[in-house]
């Protein structure tokens, strides 16, 4: 069993070491670099293609998080200015300072 359990584990590992080629890691500097991004009016580009930041969640965290999707868009045309914390809750900042968490998406269609 001790022989099955090592080879498992470096699998696991060959097989998360391969998943993770692709990823970017930022490290202090993340938040920034998204809101820098986001700021620019052409959008952020390298070698003259379009670049695209995106935080790297699991299936399920983004399955929760889609499911605001519908429900974010009338604080956006209400001038408000909501986000989406992890994995998946509505905070909204509305201008004169009120600040408001939703803990479903239901609690979000009531407000």
């Amino acid at each position: 069993m001790a022989e099955d359990n090592a080879k498992l584990k470096a699998k696991i590992t060959d097989l998360e070491g391969r998943s993770r080629r692709c990823n970017v890691r930022l490290i202090g500097t993340k938040d920034m670099v998204i809101r820098a991004a986001r700021r620019k009016q052409d959008g952020l580009k390298y070698d003259g293609k379009s670049v695209y930041l995106h935080d790297d969640y699991c299936p399920e965290v983004m399955d929760q998080r889609a499911e605001y999707r519908e429900v974010m868009r009338q604080p956006f045309t209400l001038k408000l200015k909501p986000a989406l914390l992890y994995p998946a809750r509505l905070f909204i900042k509305a201008d004169d300072g009120e600040r408001r968490r939703l803990f479903s998406v239901k609690e979000a269609q009531q407000f």
